[in-house]
């Protein structure tokens, strides 16, 4: 909303010398209209989509949507090339490790008025390949082998709970 207001000086004889006009413009924050979520939580593969709704008195096209870790994550994020933009609303936040991790986004206006809304997202440990070793060897007739397995999760790193493996001839 835009304001004007007309300033006037007086001299000692109570007389107008001289005036000038202002304006004022005042600004709501913006209001969060849908909170931030996740796509998917938990999360079993690497991405998940975070998005949040927001408006304000000048249009929703006048806000900019700027995602942040708080916290300690477990690990670094990326987060999709619109973060900070107009477009940030809905992103992709690429992990590169499970644990649990913490968002907020700061929803502002063109005169730098800012609201926040913040979730919470677990990225699970999710089983993609087995490793055996050794993965070749030869074995002499009424020989033995000793053999290991560990999986491997999404990330390429060993799981933190290992499934349980069960061994069969073939």
């Amino acid at each position: 909303t835009k304001y004007y207001y007309q300033v006037t000086a007086l001299n000692g004889n109570g007389e107008s010398v001289k005036s000038a006009e202002v304006s004022a413009t005042t600004d709501a924050v913006p209001v969060i209209n849908v909170a931030a979520a996740a796509s998917s939580n938990p999360v079993l593969g690497t991405t998940v989509t975070l998005s949040v709704s927001g408006t304000d008195d000048g249009g929703a096209g006048n806000l900019t949507y700027n995602w942040v870790t708080t916290g300690t994550p477990p690990a670094s994020v990326t987060f999709g090339v619109t973060n900070g933009t107009s477009s940030g609303y809905s992103l992709t936040a690429t992990f590169v490790a499970s644990g649990s991790y913490s968002f907020q986004v700061a929803v502002t206006d063109t005169l730098g008025l800012a609201t926040t809304s913040a979730v919470n997202v677990t990225v699970n440990q999710t089983l993609t390949s087995i490793v055996v070793s050794p993965s070749s060897v030869s074995i002499s007739v009424n020989g033995t082998q000793q053999f290991s397995a560990t999986g491997k999760d999404q990330f390429g790193l060993s799981m933190a709970s290992p499934p349980t493996f069960t061994w069969s001839v073939v």
